[in-house]
């Protein structure tokens, strides 16, 4: 197997380590790089540090993005513009057998490809999403360029992912409902993704069966594949909780824990978390429609429940969990970050993705587009002028 990572930054490394600590070397693990320079700069393992113990990976390749052959399966942990642009160069390197996995903003970067380069079902790669929260960094006194860079995993968390259903079919989730198992035992099955042996679609569906295979060996980020309802949760709170501190922290630029200080930063975000879950359960009563339209009529009875939106997304809930992920957050927001440096930002793939559901559903978000607004006015206007 020949595993591809697209991304430099510290989710890329940490997870390149794991997947090269996970697998043989007969299997390799290759990052992506825009220049040869970097490539050759580029180090070719990891010290990985958590409190308890270090771990080293070591026999990480580099390649260039334009090379030749077919990719395999690609880890993608980037900003979302830059993801999509990475996608659409390796498209001739891709096909309906790789497979993506999503690790940064995956629901607007994959809603975004189905519509401008993936519209047909058929002929797009295998997606899984990724959530991983394990916080970190890179160790700023080891230099950067060496043999073995150093990375602080700084707390523990998990690994979240699940599989896109498939176009053709085949139920990648069946084993979370196989009632030969009572729900505390059930659990999903590589043979639900593909037969080793005997299965005329392998060729299909081997490179997802074996990212999955990987995931699952990447015992120290504690992975879990689950159902792509549950990860979409997961998703959807992040995109919530970043469509509301990004844009504050880029204009007002202080840390989460500052900005949560204020009553009018709790104002704000209460009201955010009222217009992101409304839009999202507008979309899940709409697909909740729209499959039951294609059922028979006799299985609708089975279906009661699927469009009940989760009580995680409820908005009580979503300012709940921003406010306790906000209140020891000292942290530079990413998207300060880029203001700083004159880069993109995220704004797009945050409060844009959730406006575009509030259009598409008929919620109306003001203060969510208030925050986009603002974002795009401080890109607009320089404030560091002196007068």
């Amino acid at each position: 197997m020949r595993i591809h990572v697209a991304g430099l930054g510290y989710t890329a490394s940490l997870i390149g380590h794991h997947l090269r600590r996970a697998t043989p070397p007969s299997h390799s693990l290759v990052f992506l790089h825009s220049d040869e320079k970097a490539a050759r700069n580029a180090p070719l393992g990891f010290h990985v540090q958590t409190k308890h113990s270090t771990t080293t990976s070591t026999g990480i390749l580099h390649e260039l993005y334009q090379d030749k052959g077919p990719i395999e399966s690609l880890f993608v942990a980037t900003r979302p513009f830059n993801s999509l642009k990475i996608i659409r160069d390796l498209a001739p390197r891709l096909s309906s057998n790789s497979t993506i996995v999503l690790l940064t903003h995956g629901l607007s970067v994959f809603q975004t490809l189905i519509e401008r380069q993936y519209q047909d079902p058929e002929r797009r790669p295998h997606f899984v999403f990724a959530s991983l929260s394990h916080p970190g960094y890179f160790d700023p006194i080891a230099p950067p360029r060496q043999l073995s860079r150093r990375i602080i995993h700084s707390a523990v968390g998990n690994l979240d992912y699940a599989i896109e259903y498939d176009p053709r079919g085949r139920d990648f989730e069946a084993g979370f409902y196989d009632t030969n198992f009572t729900p505390d035992h059930r659990r999903p099955e590589l043979s639900d993704i593909a037969g080793l042996s005997g299965d005329p679609e392998l060729p299909r569906y081997r490179s997802l069966r074996n990212t999955i295979a990987v995931l699952q060996l990447t015992e120290a980020l504690n992975p879990r594949w689950k159902k792509l309802e549950d990860v979409q949760v997961s998703l959807r709170r992040r995109v919530v909780f970043d469509s509301i501190i990004q844009p504050l922290g880029a204009v007002f630029g202080c840390s989460p824990k500052a900005l949560f200080a204020t009553p009018q930063a709790l104002r704000m975000a209460h009201m955010v978390c009222n217009e992101a879950s409304a839009v999202f359960a507008a979309q899940l009563r709409e697909n909740a429609k729209a499959w039951v339209a294609g059922q028979p009529a006799e299985d609708v009875g089975n279906l009661l429940g699927m469009g009940r939106l989760s009580v995680e997304l409820e908005p009580d809930r979503l300012f709940e969990d921003c406010v306790n992920m906000a209140k020891d957050d000292e942290s530079m927001p990413n998207m300060l970050m880029a203001l700083r440096h004159g880069r993109l930002t995220d704004i797009d793939y945050l409060n844009t993705y959730l406006l575009k559901l509030g259009r598409q559903f008929g919620v109306n978000m003001m203060m969510t587009a208030f925050l986009r607004d603002l974002v795009r006015m401080r890109v607009g206007i320089s404030l560091d002028h002196a007068w």
